[in-house]
């Protein structure tokens, strides 16, 4: 099955560059070689040149710029989409995916995505791909593409969301997968939980809530300013702190902090000061969290992992052949089902809230939701 759905899509996956005009050969073959080699500098540079971008059609340049963003984000095609279809034998599905695309999250990496998803949208021209009958066959790679990136872009900002800390988000993910040892330094208050997913989840309550619940533990703000090229960011800082079980031997106290933007909780990736200079260790007074900024604008759970989740996922299974869905759309589906079912109300089933487990499994349309991914960062 794997094969199969590769195969409808393997041009999608392949290099772009179809004009006939030979005098344009030798642009096309240096673009195209550049790209074939991992050379993605050079394949941007090249294509923001005149004579190179009269070598493609548009649909063309904008599909080979999103291969080279995506190759600078550090994954490829290929192996996001194996990367969802070798999770179909694990139950914790998402979190296994999450695990493979934790090798290379980082704030620089979900930008380049981004700039993907923004050259496949190029190539759409406002056309819905649910509209598959106004689409052309590009536009379909197009779509696959796209949704392909959104899924991995939304799981790149998961995994920044649960651990700010660059060298230990494989082994966080790890220890999520295979358990925790209560009263251990991952879980001082002894509920079975990484204390770090417990305070994102924490965030993401406070964010919608202004408030949230932690198993022996507490949390207070206060208000920060970031500034960088003569523009200031104001956010609320969560600190929350997380104190050892009664049960546990040793008595001590792990403190997270989490950056709030209004609503939202903010994505950040490693830690700065407030001119957003790199530091070592977060304490709340000269190094923090830091903020990833995406043209003067903050990139937050909602924009990045709820929404591109849930569009990357629809979009995926909206475009593939009916008779060829069977492997992709049930790993899909199941990351979707995994973040749902622990609290089956915060999700939508067809838009409403789902009532059961029975509900999620049987929904024509599945959303998550903040509330859900709280939920299911406490499971």
């Amino acid at each position: 099955m794997k094969k199969l759905v590769v195969s409808i899509f393997c041009s999608a996956i392949f290099l772009y560059g179809c004009k006939d005009d030979n005098s344009l050969n030798a642009y096309r073959y240096e673009v195209l070689k550049a790209l074939d080699s991992g050379n993605y500098d050079k394949v941007i540079q090249l294509l923001q040149k005149d004579n190179y971008k009269k070598a493609f059609s548009n649909e063309e340049l904008n599909i080979n710029l999103a291969a080279a963003y995506i190759g600078k984000a550090g994954y490829d095609v290929s192996s996001i989409l194996n990367d969802i279809l070798d999770t179909d034998v694990d139950a914790d599905g998402f979190k296994v995916f999450s695990q493979a695309i934790s090798k290379k999250a980082s704030g620089k990496s979900l930008m380049y995505l981004s700039k993907a998803i923004e050259k496949y949208s190029e190539i759409l021209q406002n056309v819905s791909c649910e509209d598959k009958q106004s689409l052309t066959e590009l536009q379909k790679d197009a779509c696959f593409l796209k949704g392909l990136v959104e899924t991995a872009k939304g799981t790149n900002s998961f995994v920044l969301a649960i651990e700010d800390n660059p060298q230990e988000r494989a082994g966080t993910l790890e220890k999520w997968i295979e358990g925790v040892n209560p009263c251990s330094q991952d879980d001082i208050n002894a509920n079975n939980v990484p204390d770090d997913l417990e305070a994102t989840a924490c965030a993401i309550e406070y964010a919608n809530n202004g408030s949230c619940y932690i198993d022996n533990g507490s949390f207070s703000t206060s208000s920060i300013a970031f500034s960088k090229e003569e523009n200031t960011y104001n956010y609320t800082l969560l600190k929350i702190d997380i104190n050892s079980d009664i049960t546990c031997s040793q008595t001590d106290t792990n403190t997270f902090y989490r950056l709030i933007s209004g609503t939202d909780v903010v994505i950040t990736d490693g830690y700065c000061d407030l001119d957003l200079q790199p530091c070592s260790e977060p304490d709340g007074i000269d190094c923090f969290p830091c903020p990833i900024i995406d043209n003067q604008q903050n990139i937050t759970v909602e924009d990045t992992i709820v929404e591109t989740i849930n569009n990357g996922v629809d979009t995926i299974i909206s475009i593939i052949p009916e008779d060829q869905r069977s492997d992709i759309e049930e790993n899909l589906r199941e990351f979707k089902e995994e973040i749902c079912i622990p609290s089956p109300s915060h999700c939508l089933c067809d838009n409403v809230p789902c009532n059961s487990e029975f509900d999620i499994k049987n929904a024509q349309k599945l959303e998550i939701t903040e509330e859900a991914l709280a939920q299911y960062l406490k499971k």
